[in-house]
């Protein structure tokens, strides 16, 4: 079975899978849109129905899984440059310091 969770993280910003047994998740079939706040997964748990769960069928399952893949590689791709940035001015404040000193 493939299921959606949404509104994933409680007021404490923890995980909640709405009383889903995590143990009966396939192995690695989670995958996470952080700025959405939602998983997808597989499970072999005989799912009850919840308010913040939607089944799926697994050709949904499948595009949410390929949108996640390549929205994490942007936001990835974002954050290294960013770094990178950041390693530029540090680089630049320690070369100033070391030669404003000596100079």
């Amino acid at each position: 079975m493939f299921l959606k969770i949404v509104n994933l993280f409680n007021g404490e910003g923890t995980t909640d899978y709405k009383g889903l047994n995590i143990d009966l998740f396939k192995p690695h079939s989670q995958s996470y849109n952080f700025d959405d706040q939602t998983c997808v997964l597989e499970t072999t748990e005989n799912f009850k129905g919840h308010k913040d769960i939607i089944e799926l069928t697994e050709e949904q399952y499948q595009e949410i899984v390929a949108y996640n893949i390549e929205l994490n590689k942007t936001n990835d791709q974002k954050q290294l440059e960013v770094l990178e940035k950041k390693t530029e001015m540090m680089q630049k404040v320690i070369d100033e310091l070391i030669l404003g000193g000596v100079l």
